[in-house]
């Protein structure tokens, strides 16, 4: 017998004319984490991706013109990469995706900030073995092994008030963690976790100089690889939200601003959006009270809708960025029934619920979208509607938005049966009362 027919016999065997084929998945690369997270304006920073189906990874693409990358070096779950930071790169996030013959990558963030930024030193594990840091800093760290502390030691004037900001969940990573401020003797002066999502945060004013330190200290029993974080060592400002979160194209307003640090009335405002100016903006502070300040918006008439940055800069630093919207939907005056498409804004209270009626027609589709958690507020929103005999026909509480983890927002797609006036509410779940909870409502 011939070997093509040997071939052809074994062929036959091996693989029977009625077993499955499966074909395999398309795996595009994955993004889980990024070391360092940031860093200065003006600066070449080498690197390193960790993540799934790396392989023949090719390019850098920054979403912005600000930052450009290459890769340097592949490996199917890391890459090595040379980031090259324009001098004209605005703080705050940028984002960015690597591309292979898989395809596009998810993003993820890159932070620039104003402070000098630094690597921690290993070992740093230890209350003795603690690095020595001069504020203000912004620190790059990891806690990627099991039993892994950070200990950073400064030393603050009497009379000094600084803020530590640990971003971790903030920059997309998974990262649990705690602050702890000890002072000479390592006795505990104060501690806090989970301020922000999972993120801790601390101001502290010190009432003595002195030799302090601080411990990054991780909520896990297991950590992991990707677990990095920044921390910031400021006596800048520090902003969480503005009230009201969405302004409408010519505006001319005045809004709040709720944060830490807020003490210098000569503060600049800054606007940005996707990492440039934002041109036509203007706005100054009128009042600052320490947690909140009142401030004067003029927004151009030409403004695009979406998402923009807001930051305050001072004689020490740039402080963090708050977002806000810009929206052209018609904003709801108050007093009657709200007519769709309309836009409402205000601020949501535990326990004080807000109500809209409207009218709907059999058949008609709405959507009810609140914007809060996902831009940076506070708020923990759930929304119902209601019959006119005060059934519930549709509730949400947290809605699911591509690329957005831990959301609080809601939103409901809800096709009525019959006409007639329904109502909608809107209820925050966070058990707090206060001003810094600004919401916006689109219907």
């Amino acid at each position: 017998m011939k070997l093509p027919a040997l071939l052809f016999l074994f062929t036959a065997s091996a693989f029977p004319a009625e077993m499955e084929t499966h074909e395999l998945p398309h795996r595009l690369p994955r993004l889980i984490s990024v070391f360092p997270q940031g860093s200065r304006p003006d600066a070449i920073v080498h690197a390193e991706i960790l993540g799934e189906f790396l392989d023949r990874a090719s390019s850098v693409m920054f979403l912005d013109g600000s930052i450009s990358g290459k890769i340097i070096d592949v490996h199917p779950t890391s890459l090595s990469l040379e980031l090259s930071v324009g001098a004209g790169a605005t703080n705050g996030p940028h984002y960015f995706r690597v591309v292979s013959p898989r395809g596009a990558s998810n993003v993820l963030l890159f932070r620039i900030g104003d402070l000098i930024h630094v690597t921690e030193q290993e070992p740093n594990s230890t209350f003795a073995e603690a690095n020595s840091v001069e504020p203000p800093v912004t620190i790059n760290g990891r806690l990627n092994a099991d039993g892994d502390f950070d200990f950073y030691r400064f030393r603050p004037e009497a009379g000094q008030t600084w803020i530590f900001d640990l971003r971790a969940a903030r920059n997309g990573n998974g990262l649990d963690a705690a602050l702890i401020l000890l002072d000479e003797q390592a006795r505990e002066i104060t501690r806090n976790e989970d301020y922000f999502i999972w993120d801790p945060f601390i101001e502290y004013k010190f009432e003595h100089s002195g030799t302090y330190t601080l411990v990054v200290q991780p909520t896990h029993t297991q950590l992991d690889p990707n677990f990095a974080y920044q921390l910031d060592i400021r006596t800048a400002p520090h902003l969480e939200t503005v009230s009201p979160i969405s302004m409408t194209p010519g505006a001319r307003l005045e809004a709040t601003l709720y944060g830490a640090g807020l003490l210098d009335k000569s503060a600049r405002l800054l606007f940005t959006r996707d990492g440039l100016v934002a041109a036509g903006f203007a706005g100054r502070i009128l009042e600052t009270r320490d947690s909140s300040a009142l401030i004067h918006i003029e927004v151009p008439d030409n403004a695009r809708a979406g998402a923009y940055q807001l930051a305050m800069v001072t004689s020490t630093g740039c402080s963090d960025t708050t977002t806000f919207l810009v929206d052209r939907t018609p904003v709801y005056k108050g007093g009657g029934m709200i007519q769709p498409p309309v836009s409402i804004t205000g601020t949501a209270h535990y326990r004080d619920p807000e109500r809209f009626r409207f009218e709907a027609k059999k058949g008609q589709a709405l959507v009810f979208e609140v914007r809060a958690h996902r831009f940076g507020s506070p708020v923990d929103s759930v929304l119902r509607i209601f019959d006119e005999k005060g059934k519930q026909l549709a509730v949400n509480d947290d809605a699911d938005f591509p690329g957005v983890a831990d959301n609080k927002d809601s939103r409901v797609f809800h096709t009525f049966d019959a006409d007639g006036v329904y109502e909608l509410e809107m209820r925050n779940l966070v058990r707090v009362t206060g001003e810094n909870f600004p919401y916006q409502l689109l219907v």
